[in-house]
C-alpha cells in the first residue's frame, strides 16, 4: 500500500496486478466535484471512511464508472449537496453512506448493490423520491429514517429483510409496499410516517415490532395477518385515522399503549386466548363505541380504556379479578358497567369523570373503593356497596351532585377524605358502629344533608368532616359519644339516640339481633379464638355473674329457641 497526495486528494494505492487507488480525503474547495477515475497510474475502485464528511460546501459529486464502494459515513453532514451521480460499477453502498445530506434530492442507487446498509440515508430530509433494485435484499436499521420530503418509494419483491426504525419520520410517504417474504417489520419501522394512507402487511409476516405504526395518522384501516402472536406496546399508537383493524385469532397478547389515541376507531374485536387488556391500551379511542371483551380476559389494567369518550355501556366478563387505575376514567357518555362477582379489585379513578353513570353495583368481595373511584360521576344516583368493603377511599364519590342517598355496609371501618364531599343531594347517612374514622371533610359542602346517625361511641370524628352542610343538620348519637362532642364543638344539634337503637343484652356483634351468631362468638372467645372488646364482654355476660363463658353461649341458644324469653 502506498499514501498518495495529488492536488486535492489524499489517497491510497495497491501495488498489485490489479493496481488501484482509494479516495480517503477530499482537500479542495469545488462545491461541484468529479471524482477522478484514476489518480496517477491507479484506477480509483473506492471511496473511503468519511473522505468528504462535513464538506458542507459541496453541493453536486460526481462518481466515475469503475468505483465499486462508497464507503462508510463518506458523505456524512455534507449539507449542502443536493446531487450525486452513482455509477452502475458500484456494488457496495456502506454504513451512513449519505447521513445527513439534507439538500440531497435525488439518487439513483445501482442494480448490484445487494444491501442498503444502517444509516445510509438517514436525515437526507430533501430526498423526494428513491427507487430500490431488484439486486438489494435488505434494508437496515434508520436507512431512510428522517426523510421527511420522500413521497414515493418502492421496495423490490427481493427484499426478506426490513430493519427498526427504516422509514421512521417519513412524514409524506403516502403509500408504501410490503413484499412477500418480509417475515418481520422491526420496532419503530414506519413511526410518524403521518401521511402513510394505506398499507398492506403480507401474509409472511409473523412479527411486529413496537411502535412499528406509531403515529402513522392517515392510515384509515388494516388487517394483521394470521400468525401474528403479539401486538407489542405502541404498535398503532397515534393512528388518529384508524378506523378499522383486523386482529386475527392467533394474537394472544397485546401490549400497553397499543391503540393509545386512535380517536376514529369505532369497534374492535379482541380475540379469545387474550387474558390481559394491558395498561392504557385503548386510552383515548374517543370513537369507540363497541368492544367486546372475551372471556378469557382476567385482568383490565391501568387507563385501558381512559377517554374513550363514545362508550354507552361494556360488560366486564366473568373471570376479570381486577380492574385497574383510571380504567374507565373520563368515559363521559358510559351509562351502564355490569361487574360482574369475579371482580375482587377496583383500582384508584376507576371510574372517575364518567359524567353519564347512572348507577352501579359493587360486587362482593371488593374490600375497598379507593381514591376517586367514583368522584365527579354527575348522573349517579345510586351505589350498591357489600358488606365486604372495609374501607372507602379519599375523594371516592367527590361530587357526586345526584348521589341521594347511600347504604354503608355492617364492617366498614374508615370514610376518607373527602369522600362525599359536595355530594348535594344527599340528604341522610348511618354511620356504622364499626366504622372508627370520619376523615378530614368526609361530607363538607353536603348543603341537603339533614341527618347523620353515628352508631360508634367512639368513631374519631375528624374536624370539618361535616363542615358546609344543611343548617338543619342533626347528629344522632349516643350520649357521651364523639359524636355528640363534635356536633357540640361545631353548634350541630345533637340528638341522643332512643332506647330502643341502645345496646342490648346477648347481642354481642351489634347488629341488633340476637342470633346463633352471638352465641357462636361467645364460644369463639372462651376457647381464645377472638377477642372480644370490652363492650361486648358486658353484652356477652347474660347470666350476669361478671364473666362471660360457654354458659352465656347456651343461654343465647335457649332464648333464640324460645325456651326462655329474658336473661
Amino acid at each position: 500500500t502506498v499514501k498518495m497526495q495529488h492536488h486535492d486528494w489524499s489517497a491510497s494505492g495497491t501495488c498489485s496486478d490489479k493496481a488501484a487507488a482509494h479516495i480517503q480525503k477530499y482537500k479542495g474547495t469545488d462545491t461541484h466535484v468529479v471524482i477522478p477515475s484514476k489518480l496517477g497510474k491507479y484506477a480509483v475502485s473506492s471511496i473511503e471512511y468519511r473522505a468528504f464528511s462535513d464538506c458542507s460546501f459541496i453541493t453536486s459529486v460526481v462518481i466515475p464508472d469503475g468505483i465499486t464502494t462508497i464507503g462508510e459515513e463518506a458523505f456524512l453532514g455534507c449539507t449542502s449537496l443536493k446531487s450525486v451521480t452513482v455509477p452502475d460499477s458500484v456494488t457496495c453502498i456502506e454504513y451512513g453512506a449519505f447521513q445527513n445530506c439534507s439538500s440531497l434530492e435525488s439518487i439513483n442507487i445501482p442494480d448490484g448493490v445487494p444491501s442498503i446498509e444502517m444509516f445510509t440515508f438517514y436525515g437526507c430530509s430533501s430526498l423526494k423520491s428513491i427507487g430500490v433494485p431488484d439486486s438489494v435484499t435488505s434494508i437496515g436499521q434508520d436507512a431512510f429514517s428522517g426523510c421527511c420530503s420522500l413521497e414515493n418509494i418502492k421496495i423490490s419483491d427481493t427484499v426478506t429483510s426490513i430493519g427498526s426504525y427504516a422509514f421512521r419520520d417519513c412524514s409524506l410517504i403516502k403509500s408504501i409496499n410490503i413484499p412477500d417474504g418480509i417475515t418481520s417489520i422491526g420496532e419503530c419501522t414506519f413511526s410518524n410516517c403521518s401521511s402513510l394512507e394505506s398499507i398492506d402487511i403480507p401474509d409472511s409476516v409473523t412479527s411486529i415490532g413496537w411502535a412499528a405504526f406509531f403515529g402513522c395518522s392517515s392510515i384509515t384501516s388494516l388487517t394483521i395477518p394470521d400468525g401474528i402472536t403479539i401486538i407489542e406496546m405502541t404498535t398503532f399508537r397515534d393512528c388518529s385515522s384508524l378506523k378499522s383493524i383486523t386482529i386475527p385469532d392467533s394474537v394472544t397478547s397485546i401490549g400497553s399503549y397499543a391503540f393509545y389515541g386512535c380517536s376514529s376507531l369505532e369497534s374492535i374485536d379482541i380475540p379469545d386466548g387474550i387474558t390481559c387488556i394491558d395498561e392504557c391500551t385503548f386510552c383515548n379511542c374517543s370513537s369507540l363505541k363497541n368492544i367486546k371483551i372475551p372471556d378469557s380476559v382476567t385482568s383490565i389494567g391501568t387507563f385501558a380504556f381512559n377517554d374513550c369518550d363514545s362508550f354507552i355501556s361494556i360488560d366486564i366478563p366473568y373471570g376479570v379479578t381486577s380492574i385497574g387505575t383510571g380504567t374507565f376514567e373520563d368515559c363521559d357518555l358510559l351509562e351502564s358497567v355490569t361487574i360482574p362477582d369475579s371482580v375482587q379489585n377496583i383500582g384508584n379513578q376507576a371510574f372517575h369523570k364518567c359524567g353519564s353513570l347512572i348507577s352501579v353495583t359493587i360486587p362482593d368481595g371488593v374490600t375497598s373503593i379507593g381514591k376517586h373511584t367514583f368522584s365527579f360521576c354527575d348522573e349517579l344516583e345510586s351505589v350498591s356497596i357489600p358488606d365486604s368493603v372495609i374501607s372507602i377511599g379519599n375523594q371516592a364519590f367527590y361530587s357526586c351532585p345526584s348521589l341521594d342517598s347511600i347504604i354503608f355496609p355492617d364492617g366498614l371501618t374508615s370514610i376518607g377524605e373527602f369522600a362525599f364531599a359536595s355530594c348535594i343531594s344527599l340528604t341522610e347517612v348511618t354511620i356504622p358502629k364499626t366504622v372508627t374514622k370520619i376523615e378530614k371533610s368526609a361530607f363538607i359542602d353536603c348543603i341537603s344533608l339533614t341527618n347523620a346517625t353515628i352508631l360508634n361511641k367512639e368513631t374519631d370524628i375528624v374536624v370539618g368532616a361535616f363542615m358546609l352542610c344543611s343548617d338543619e343538620l342533626t347528629i344522632y348519637g349516643y350520649r357521651g359519644s364523639t359524636s355528640e362532642a363534635y356536633a357540640d364543638t361545631n353548634d350541630i344539634t345533637f340528638v341522643p339516640l332512643d332506647e330502643e337503637i341502645e345496646e342490648k343484652l346477648g347481642d354481642i356483634d351489634g347488629d341488633g339481633e340476637i342470633s346463633v351468631m352471638d352465641a357462636t362468638l361467645i364460644q369463639k372467645a372462651a376457647s381464645k379464638q377472638v377477642v372480644l372488646t370490652d363492650e361486648q364482654k358486658k353484652l356477652a355476660d347474660t347470666d350476669k355473674d361478671g364473666q362471660f363463658s360457654v354458659l352465656d353461649a347456651t343461654a343465647i341458644q335457649r332464648y333464640i329457641a324460645k325456651l326462655i324469653t329474658e336473661f
